[in-house]
């Protein structure tokens, strides 16, 4: 009898044990909750700011070449440098006769190309090379996710050559000068010996000259955009024809078109006739007007055409050009995105307001990175310039209190 009794007793001191623990478990609990909800949130005052929207984007360049050609299987001995803005008889180039097939052409190219390449070097200041370099990787790495191998190899080339004009950036200016004069007195041995050249002298005033031709010169000149679509871009860009005895090309100085693919829904947001601000990441800046845009067949592509009367100072002649182009610019309140929820159709953020989480209605204009711009407005229930934003919507609610 005493022993059933003692191990009642112990049963029921038990229970109570496992009661107060529990008790206990949940009192700390209780107090975690009161001290998270306790938490003083960051918060942020609502300012007006001015964002301009800008679209990263590629484009093509349509403007008046033409091709320089000569029989001669010689080296050419450039007299003017790549790019250079050239008058009516400046002598450009002389081309020789190799019968030795030793590859005079081939070398002294390569020597050229350097030249060009440290020459480019030079204008470190005028080239952001950093920023041609991720647009040309991303370009190059979205196309081959697409399958569109052509245009990735593009974005590779665009890619190698960033990379070759930035390893010449370490070395000084006067290094780079005495690499340069020493690769000219190496092509200066390579013509001594070799037969009278063909000289080739520029015909008009206006014109800058390039080393380069790419093969599209008669194919993208300006009346080519008179009725562009992206499937014509599409059928120019399979269209090149690339010349043996090419040596150049003289591009003209005046009008050019830049044709930018895109997509339709995007292409609404731009308006014809209207002049934007365009940036080239392989230089030059121009305010160009929106001559038309042309959308595809299948209603989802679309080729925004600009116009510039003449190319901008700094512009590589290159024919496909990484573009930024200033689409509109807004005025608003710069609101954290993690400060922003959404509820059905609207969005909304916390304020505080004396202590205690007020909901305030907000109509997104645009988003960038971690921000949103909203508009301003003063009707009742919508942020207002000067709230203090809570930036978080988590466990915030209506009437929520606040630590000071």
């Amino acid at each position: 009898m005493n022993k059933r009794s003692y191990r009642r007793k112990s049963y029921h001191i038990a229970q109570l044990i496992c009661v107060l623990l529990l008790l206990s478990f949940l009192v700390v609990i209780l107090g975690i909750e009161a001290q998270r909800n306790a938490v003083s949130y960051s918060r942020e005052a609502a300012k007006t700011v001015s964002y301009t929207v800008t679209d990263s984007l590629s484009g093509y360049v349509f403007r008046d070449e033409k091709t320089l050609e000569s029989q001669n299987n010689g080296p050419i001995e450039y007299l003017v440098s790549d790019g250079s803005f050239v008058k009516a008889g400046d002598r450009l180039a002389n081309v020789y006769v190799d019968d030795t097939g030793t590859d005079k052409r081939q070398t002294a190219a390569a020597l050229y190309a350097e030249i060009a390449r440290l020459e480019r070097a030079l204008e470190r200041d005028v080239i952001a090379w950093q920023l041609t370099y991720f647009e040309s990787y991303e370009d190059m790495m979205g196309a081959i996710s697409a399958g569109d191998l052509r245009t990735g190899r593009n974005a590779a080339g665009d890619l190698a050559a960033t990379l070759e004009r930035r390893s010449a950036f370490g070395d000084s200016r006067a290094e780079l000068e005495a690499r340069i004069a020493a690769l000219r007195a190496e092509i200066g041995e390579l013509v001594r010996y070799v037969d009278q050249p063909q000289a080739f002298s520029a015909k008009e005033n206006g014109y800058y000259f390039s080393y380069q031709a790419d093969g599209y010169e008669a194919l993208f000149g300006t009346a080519a955009v008179e009725d562009l679509t992206p499937e014509g871009l599409e059928r120019l860009l399979g269209s090149k024809t690339v010349s043996d005895n090419a040596i150049g090309k003289l591009v003209s100085g005046g009008e050019y078109y830049l044709a930018v693919p895109t997509s339709l829904e995007r292409a609404k947001s731009y308006t014809v006739d209207a002049v934007y601000r365009v940036r080239m990441a392989r230089g030059g800046e121009a305010q160009m007007r929106l001559s038309r845009i042309a959308a595809s067949q299948n209603g989802e592509d679309a080729l925004l055409i600009f116009y510039a009367e003449k190319c901008p100072n700094g512009m590589d002649l290159c024919r496909r050009q990484p573009v930024e182009i200033e689409r509109s610019t807004v005025e608003g309140l710069r609101v954290p995105a993690a400060a922003l929820y959404n509820e059905g159709d609207e969005d909304a953020v916390y304020v505080a307001t004396d202590g205690v989480a007020a909901r305030r209605r907000v109509q997104v204009l645009c988003r960038e990175g971690g921000s949103c711009i909203v508009a301003v407005s003063h009707e009742e229930g919508y942020l207002r310039e000067g709230e203090m934003i809570v930036i978080t919507a988590r466990s915030v609610y209506d009437g929520k209190e606040l630590r000071r």
